[in-house]
């Protein structure tokens, strides 16, 4: 029986409830200021001078109140975010029929007769340069999706190879990063 072949990787899991209330909260944060980003907006053309009297006279005092909180609560709330969201260090091993990730509570089984899609991205920054990242989406037939990143880049074919023993599924290649909705996270 051949042994499973390992790859480091890193897989992005997100706390339950806490993860979508901070977004909730985050985004309710983001509305506020946003309204008083349309009440501010006729001072865009303005002098410095005219536009603090306009934030005196025209902005109502609830809601400066409101903005100054939801400023410092977007200051405090998107890192506590984004550390939620981190990607975990995690073994993706490929059997003959199944491949499965384990790590620090995480445990994955994916059968390979489940497996739709798979997608390959090359990602790249905003100024589309490579960022030396391989990311990984296993769509499975019931729209359930897992994301993860390649600890180490030049293991990218052997990964795609070890996947491509698996059986009869598609492949698809991106150079952007492919959204997942991670629900089996």
């Amino acid at each position: 029986m051949d042994r499973p072949k390992e790859f480091e990787i890193l897989i992005r899991r997100k706390i339950p409830y806490v993860s979508s209330i901070l977004f909730g909260i985050a985004f309710c944060f983001f509305a506020v200021l946003f309204i008083l980003y349309l009440i501010m907006l006729p001072t865009r053309n303005a002098s410095g001078e005219m536009a603090t009297a306009y934030y005196i006279l025209a902005v109502p005092e609830w809601l400066k109140t409101i903005s100054a909180y939801s400023l410092l609560g977007l200051l405090i709330i998107t890192p506590i975010y984004y550390s939620a969201r981190l990607h975990k260090p995690a073994k993706l091993m490929v059997h003959l029929d199944y491949l499965s990730i384990s790590g620090k509570q995480i445990h994955i089984n994916i059968p390979g007769k489940k497996v739709d899609k798979v997608f390959c991205n090359d990602l790249h920054n905003l100024f589309r340069k490579p960022k030396g990242i391989l990311q990984f989406v296993i769509k499975q037939k019931r729209r359930k999706v897992t994301t993860f990143r390649l600890k180490h880049y030049d293991q990218g074919e052997e990964v795609l190879s070890a996947l491509f023993s698996l059986g009869n599924m598609q492949f698809a290649f991106y150079e952007d990063e492919m959204i997942g909705d991670h629900q089996d996270e």
